[in-house]
């Protein structure tokens, strides 16, 4: 609609411009007595224009000025309320991120605790027991064997993990006696 409006204003102006184009052409160019008034024509036509321009001009002012407060309007109307119910509700998602923050905090801190606890009254007290018995045992072992015929010397490594004896060749290539 506005387009229609636009094109149909320029199509007006542009032919008035002719207008006045071809007659002050006419007047100068066949009577030269004429140009004085010519002049005073073309000087009225263009103050006539500048009026209907500031005019234009004004009343286009007045319109953004209205489109403003209209804008406004709908911004305090519409989005504002929306604005703080959005707000409102991200501030509700906060405080349970917070609370949920606390909690987990509170989580870390009490596993902490009892891991500390843990290892203070309960793993070190084990690892002492287990590391005497160890003693203890590998003692009774060192005296139970202190009786036994040792194997031979050239024998290395004489123990498995597992406590038991084995038997490794020597390294020179040696037949070894067979285990009993």
């Amino acid at each position: 609609m506005l387009d229609r409006i636009f094109q149909i204003t320029l199509v007006v102006v542009v032919l008035f411009l002719l207008l006045i184009v071809s007659f002050a052409v006419y007047i100068l160019g066949f009577n030269p007595g004429l140009s004085a008034p010519a002049r005073d024509v073309a000087v009225s036509i263009t103050s006539a224009l500048i009026v209907l321009a500031t005019a234009v001009a004004l009343v286009l002012l007045l319109a953004i000025l209205y489109a403003i407060a209209l804008l406004t309007r709908v911004i305090q109307r519409d989005l504002l309320p929306k604005v703080q119910e959005l707000t409102t509700k991200v501030d509700g998602v906060l405080g349970n991120a917070q609370t949920a923050s606390d909690r987990a905090l509170e989580t870390v801190t009490s596993v902490s605790a009892t891991t500390s606890f843990t290892a203070e009254k309960v793993a070190a007290p084990l690892i002492r027991v287990t590391s005497m018995l160890t003693g203890v045992r590998a003692a009774v072992g060192a005296l139970a064997r202190r009786d036994a015929p040792s194997p031979p010397a050239d024998f290395r490594d004489l123990t498995n993990p597992d406590g038991t004896f084995k038997i490794t060749p020597p390294a020179d290539g040696q037949q070894t006696p067979q285990a009993q």
